[in-house]
């Protein structure tokens, strides 16, 4: 990464720069001759030997000499033979950080064509993917839980004009709603109790020139539902503290695995909001309706695991093929995950068995439908059912059953009082560990 340097004396006056440094602020050598490099550039905080230990770091805007840069920078003691002379400070503007970031990320690649799957449902809802990619109007992913709606997003970005510009992603449900509000406005210094030096640079500062992922958009609350709506509207955002607005080039992908009209109707989702988001909707498939994708993805996950856990598995069995294509997966793929990867460490030979599958997939949910007609399930088989959907869906949270319990209606305490109950059903599943 190329970045922007000066080095200073312990007074802050400046003893050398490079061309980066220079660029990145508009100066000239008469700009830097005997001047202090704290008078230049005021966001940084004059500091001296006892303000920190050895390394500090904050993030920037400067809107000077025709220049509007933002980024984040750190700042290191200059130590010689255990006397302290001055600092180095670098600088990373904004976009070049999340260049870098982009292309070390291992998602930075993924394309439609990564999506597994040959089945009509599938190969169309990539069609139109792809189509909407060449746009630059927003768009809505609904499906349910683990059906891969962040790859899709990431995917339609990736084929996108803006490709080369920042993808960000922010789950709304995983952040609590007093910061889900800084998270994606940032904040300027001194805007409340607590703010960070240089303020805050927010997600959608961010994403700026790419596009913005909000995932889990079903739990966004009404405040911040209309700040957002703003957003949209007016392509500038209202920063907290701020005192002028921002404006903003970000393409916008929301997806759900809600019922937004529905919420519309009860009044826990802004009609105005839900219709500047749903300009070009997509729905996943869920992987009961692609069935004929399960031994295609079977043997892929099968490859990737059996490598990520140094396995020799060379494939499945019959019995065990046909217990994955019947099962009703109510976590979609993420969830085929989770039993390949379980098979694959509990399996004693080369190929996976009925033996190494776990037991909650052995006998429930095989989807006996006859035309135009659905089995009936006891009460306590749609209750065991939804408990775990939920458990799937908030696994990777920190607050899993907090959140799993606030999805189903019940406090933490009743979802524990359950799965105290249903433990000899629920026991062996991988998302519960």
């Amino acid at each position: 990464m190329d970045k922007a340097i000066v080095s200073v004396d312990i007074n802050g006056y400046i003893d050398k720069c490079n061309y980066k440094f220079k660029e990145l602020f508009n100066l000239n050598d008469n700009d830097l001759l005997k001047k202090n490099v704290f008078d230049i550039l005021n966001f940084i905080k004059k500091t001296n030997e006892n303000n920190f230990s050895k390394y500090k770091m904050g993030s920037f805007s400067y809107n000077k000499r025709n220049r509007n840069v933002k980024g984040i920078y750190n700042i290191n003691k200059i130590i010689i033979k255990g006397k302290f002379k001055g600092y180095v400070i670098d600088f990373i503007e904004k976009k070049e950080a999340i260049k870098t970031y982009n292309k070390i990320n291992k998602d930075y690649k993924i394309t439609l064509d990564n999506i597994i799957g040959n089945s009509d449902l599938i190969v169309q809802t990539k069609r139109n993917a792809l189509i909407a990619s060449r746009s630059t109007s927003t768009i809505l992913i609904t499906g349910e839980s683990g059906t891969g709606k962040e790859l899709f997003a990431r995917s339609i970005h990736n084929h996108s004009d803006r490709v080369d510009n920042p993808f960000v992603t922010v789950n709304c449900a995983a952040i609590p709603d007093n910061l889900l509000e800084s998270e994606l406005f940032g904040y300027e210094e001194g805007s409340f109790t607590g703010a960070k030096k240089g303020g805050k640079l927010g997600k959608f500062e961010l994403a700026d020139k790419g596009t913005i992922f909000l995932d889990e958009i079903g739990d966004m609350s009404l405040h911040l539902q209309a700040k957002l709506l703003r957003v949209l509207q007016e392509r500038e955002l209202d920063k907290i503290g701020g005192k002028s607005n921002i404006f903003i080039d970000v393409r916008i992908i929301a997806a759900t695995n809600k019922n937004l009209e529905t919420m519309v109707k009860n009044g826990s989702f802004r009609e105005d909001l839900y219709y500047r988001l749903n300009v070009i909707p997509i729905k996943l498939p869920s992987l009961r309706e692609r069935r004929g994708d399960i031994p295609l993805l079977i043997n892929y996950m099968i490859d990737e695991y059996s490598h990520k856990l140094e396995k020799e598995i060379l494939g499945i069995d019959e019995n065990a093929k046909q217990l994955l294509i019947n099962y009703s997966w109510p976590g979609n793929i993420r969830e085929l995950q989770n039993v390949i990867e379980y098979s694959i460490n509990m399996s004693q030979s080369k190929v996976l068995t009925l033996d190494s599958m776990p037991k909650s997939i052995m006998n429930i949910d095989y989807d006996k439908k006859e035309e135009g007609t659905e089995e009936i399930r006891t009460l306590e088989e749609l209750e065991i059912r939804e408990i775990k959907k939920a458990l799937i869906k908030y696994k990777d949270y920190k607050k899993d059953k907090e959140l799993a319990a606030k999805s189903l209606g019940i406090s933490r305490a009743t979802l524990y009082r359950k799965l105290e109950k249903y433990k000899d059903k629920i026991n062996g599943d991988t998302y519960l560990k």
